[in-house]
């Protein structure tokens, strides 16, 4: 009884950790418990019976282990389950067949078996495997304390904190360094089919084999009360967290080689998605009013659907990655592709008033392709950028600058006001980038601290992703081959990347002119 811990989900009954029924029922105890000086015995119990063992210890009917063994039951035919309406709590195998080594038994010794067996049942997670839990299985969850969270709640789905007893798991791409085991996310599913299921599972599979240092990477899934779950590595915040545990970064080398190599890092893992070819065609989808088509020439390739810096996860601490940390793209891979879907079964109050990094194609009724993540990716891009220059709270500052009506018809009348980085306009034809969003980039530029990269970066983005038209946007590996071109630049001229070089305004001209926008001079930085 001294080596059970509480499970700290669902009903918090007990289950005995593996290692301990390791070390408790060895060869030698079994012997000693059994006054059996028969070695084979001793060994057939330790080999296959172990478990089986441990739950007549604590209904304190040891020696009846003798009797499973002639009946040739092993740990293999756990659980036993009970008939039910049947009050003398009789036992059946798996197979249906009755327990017969149990028969003999007081009812009393049945309950309490069926009760304790389960403390022993705690599941062994290993990398990628799924595991189809009977409903009274213990998941081997120890306690959080005053630390639990539920991190996240949705109409399709829940996230929420665990930390797993270290003797149940093997996964290699945990960093376990805490003894108590390592926190993880398990997301369970509310409304999923099997086949829903097992899409999202076979991507998140098959993209972690790539084992892209950026891209979440599963660990196991399971399913329990009619419930698909899945586990990943603990995040310690997103990157809005994030931005906001840091509201006013050092304009250092070492932050800016952190941001550029993030910004390189999640651009190439977008890559890794769009490159990654389905073994099913994805279909349109019709929700909230608007319809999802897919290009038909896009059916068949991987598209994330809903880039966010809530979907980008941070983790402080990971083998071999950059001390400041790393950032990893997660909720992709799910068979519907779109964050709205998702949002449409969520209480308003919960989520943003708008889907703020949705592209324009959707609200034009365009057939959407891989191109509209670039568009998402741009966005989250500017808010990275304008964070490093400015800090956190100028990131709530663009997306008032961003605040415009929707949607603006020839007779001028106009939809809610949103913080979308376009608008759409000529009765929905046509879209246009917001004035706010270049208002907002011209003033980047004209910061004290903008560099040289920085311009760069601010110019890749505006010219290769904030772009209307999705045929004209950068595809992924365009993009991660001009930001790695920047990167061995800035990695070859410090003061490219360093050295303040703001564009100087020069009076506007008359607001009727042709050139009403603001001109800038660059200072030179090479």
């Amino acid at each position: 009884m001294a080596a059970r811990i509480e499970c700290d989900i669902g009903n918090h009954d007990y289950f005995i950790p593996i290692n301990e029924q390791v070390a408790l029922i060895n060869e030698q105890s079994v012997t000693a418990l059994l006054d059996d000086s028969d070695k084979d015995i001793a060994r057939r119990i330790c080999e296959g019976s172990r478990t089986l063992f441990a739950t007549l210890l604590l209904i304190r009917r040891p020696s009846d282990i003798l009797n499973f063994l002639e009946e040739g039951v092993y740990d293999k035919h756990l659980p036993f389950t009970r008939i039910k309406n049947n009050l003398e709590f009789e036992l059946n195998l798996q197979s249906g067949k009755p327990a017969q080594s149990t028969q003999g038994w007081d009812w009393s010794d049945r309950e309490y078996f069926e009760r304790y067996q389960w403390w022993m049942l705690a599941p062994v997670f290993e990398d990628l495997e799924h595991y189809d839990l009977y409903e009274k299985v213990l998941l081997p969850f120890t306690s959080l304390g005053d630390a639990r969270i539920k991190i996240r709640g949705g109409g399709w789905s829940e996230v929420y904190q665990a930390r797993v007893h270290p003797a149940h798991h093997k996964w290699s791409a945990v960093n376990n360094l805490e003894s108590s085991g390592p926190l993880v996310a398990v997301k369970r599913l509310y409304e999923s089919s099997e086949e829903e299921f097992k899409k999202e599972q076979s991507i998140l599979r098959r993209l972690g084999a790539k084992n892209h240092p950026h891209l979440i990477k599963l660990l196991s899934t399971f399913r329990q009360g009619g419930k698909w779950n899945l586990i990943f590595p603990f995040a310690d915040c997103n990157l809005r967290t994030y931005w906001d545990s840091h509201p006013i970064p050092a304009f250092e080398v070492e932050t800016i080689k952190w941001t550029l190599d993030q910004i390189i890092g999640l651009a190439s893992a977008i890559y890794h998605i769009h490159d990654f070819r389905l073994e099913y065609r994805q279909k349109d989808v019709s929700v909230a009013g608007l319809t999802l088509r897919v290009q038909e020439q896009e059916r068949v390739y991987g598209r994330h659907g809903d880039l966010k810096p809530e979907n980008i996860l941070w983790f402080k601490e990971s083998p071999n990655i950059n001390a400041r940390g790393i950032l990893q793209i997660t909720d992709f891979g799910l068979g519907r592709f779109h964050g709205r879907v998702s949002r449409s079964n969520v209480n308003p109050s919960s989520v943003y008033a708008s889907p703020t990094y949705e592209a324009p194609e959707l609200k034009l009724s365009r057939p959407v392709s891989r191109a509209y993540d670039m568009w998402s990716l741009g966005c989250v891009f500017l808010e990275f950028l304008t964070w490093l220059l400015m800090g956190a709270k100028a990131i709530e500052d663009f997306a008032d600058c961003r605040g415009e009506p929707s949607n603006i018809s020839d007779d001028g009348s106009i939809t809610f006001s949103d913080d979308n980085f376009f608008t759409i306009t000529d009765q929905g034809q046509g879209g246009k980038v917001r004035a706010g969003v270049i208002t907002w980039v011209e003033s980047l530029h004209a910061h004290e601290n903008c560099s040289g990269l920085i311009h760069e970066l601010l110019d890749c983005v505006m010219d290769g992703l904030i772009v209307i038209d999705a045929s004209r946007r950068f595809k992924a590996g365009q993009l991660v081959r001009n930001l790695k071109s920047l990167k061995q630049k800035a990695d070859s001229n410090e003061d490219f990347m360093m050295r303040p070089a703001p564009y100087q305004v020069e009076p506007p001209s008359p607001p009727d002119s042709p050139g009403s926008r603001p001109q800038f001079l660059l200072a030179q930085y090479y």
